[in-house]
């Protein structure tokens, strides 16, 4: 603690102040934060809460502590031995690394919520959700990951378009808290729900949410329990895996089938038959069935 107090007070001589404390760190955590940084937007939360917190350790408060006691400890040696010349290396040295950070800063921001980036960029991002308005069927399609801003965009839309009165799901699950507010825009709107093809984990959430829901002959539901992905940082799986049990009670499911739907382990996927899903208050109606 010492040696931490005293480069903040610009104690240490220079040359320590900023080849140990300030260089070589900053070099370091640069070469890293690539290596943290996820890889597009609509990820793993864990990854998106490990490199948040990458940033704020490393950009909050292990650079501004190297900062201040370079500069304090420049401003001292210039003082006391007057070599202007080492000083201003020093001090501009400071000012490109604050530059740089905040350049790596913005790259990393724009990676875990995927806004600003080009469309080089976006074309190596894994595809996000698409939703598309069914004129002649009332209602719209949600293909796709739960990513960011879907609840948004779906919120925008029924507010423009008259006559929706379902929404149909296609997808693989993704942010829990998205399908929340998928869910709440449907119920909100009084709105059926449909499947085609599959929906599954985080997308059941929403598709519950339908007033009537019905079910293609040959699709699919599937569950299993939660985990830190798609989830909000610091929240508990288990308690956030209560409210949606609850949620799925509230809407008619019936409570043995709501234990067993959030039973199988996360990295496994329970598709129970239709029949199955058709007694237990899951799905009103199979379309299609011979």
């Amino acid at each position: 603690m010492d040696y931490l107090r005293d480069h903040w007070r610009g104690r240490h001589a220079l040359w320590r102040a900023f080849w140990i404390n300030f260089f070589i760190p900053f070099v370091l955590i640069a070469m890293f934060e690539p290596w943290i940084r996820p890889a597009a937007a609509g990820g793993s939360v864990t990854r998106d809460i490990l490199a948040a917190l990458y940033i704020l350790i490393t950009h909050g408060v292990i650079l501004p502590w190297q900062i201040v006691g370079l500069w304090r400890s420049s401003r001292r040696h210039l003082e006391e031995r007057g070599e202007i010349g080492v000083v201003t290396f020093a001090q501009g040295a400071v000012l490109v690394a604050l530059v740089t950070t905040a350049g790596a800063t913005i790259t990393t921001v724009q990676h875990i919520f995927g806004f600003g980036l080009g469309p080089a960029e976006r074309a190596d991002m894994p595809p996000r959700y698409a939703l598309r308005v069914l004129v002649e069927e009332g209602a719209i399609a949600i293909d796709g990951p739960f990513d960011t801003g879907l609840a948004r965009d779906l919120k925008a839309i029924l507010a423009a378009t008259s006559d929706i009165e379902a929404i149909i799901l296609n997808s693989d699950g993704g942010r829990v808290f998205e399908a929340r507010g998928v869910a709440k825009q449907i119920k909100d709107n009084g709105l059926d729900t449909h499947v085609d093809a599959h929906c599954r984990s985080a997308c059941t959430i929403a598709y519950i949410a339908g007033s009537t829901r019905t079910l293609g002959a040959r699709a699919q539901l599937g569950f299993h329990s939660y985990s830190l992905d798609g989830l909000a940082p610091l929240t508990d799986p288990t308690r956030e895996q209560e409210k949606d049990q609850a949620f799925y009670l509230r809407q008619g499911v019936q409570p043995d089938f709501v234990v067993d739907a959030f039973t199988a382990p996360h990295g496994d996927m329970w598709h129970p038959d239709p029949d199955h899903l058709k007694r237990s208050g899951v799905v009103h109606r199979i379309i299609g069935a011979d």
